[in-house]
């Protein structure tokens, strides 16, 4: 039986002795936890911080790409009318010849039927 009752004597004291322990360590660990926190908190602002940052550059890039892609459709429109110009020349001058062959061929008919040598 003794050794229960110094096994429980034991017990009793050791069990406050460690309360103590706790208690005196809690002031310490507490600092350290909210320094930690701090720290963790620090570096997600600069993340936070760092994100909104690019974001606005990626808006920046957005703004830049679609004032691109309207100078892309205005040089477009540009060349299609163009295009269409070319287009309409080369048919007119596909025109000329044919012009210029109908009236040279009836130029040499007038002068054959004058009786000039052509």
């Amino acid at each position: 039986m003794p050794t229960s009752i110094t096994g429980t004597l034991n017990a009793a004291v050791a069990m406050p002795l460690q309360l103590l322990r706790a208690l005196a360590d809690l002031p310490r660990m507490l600092e350290q936890h909210a320094r930690l926190t701090d720290e963790l908190l620090r570096a997600s602002q600069e993340q936070l911080a760092l994100m909104r940052e690019q974001a606005e550059a990626l808006l920046v890039q957005m703004r830049e790409i679609g004032e691109v892609a309207a100078a892309l459709r205005a040089a477009l429109a540009e060349l299609e009318r163009v295009n269409d110009q070319l287009t309409r020349i080369v048919a007119e001058s596909e025109r000329v010849p044919r012009r210029g062959e109908r009236f040279g061929g009836l130029f040499r008919r007038g002068q054959r039927e004058a009786g000039e040598p052509a």
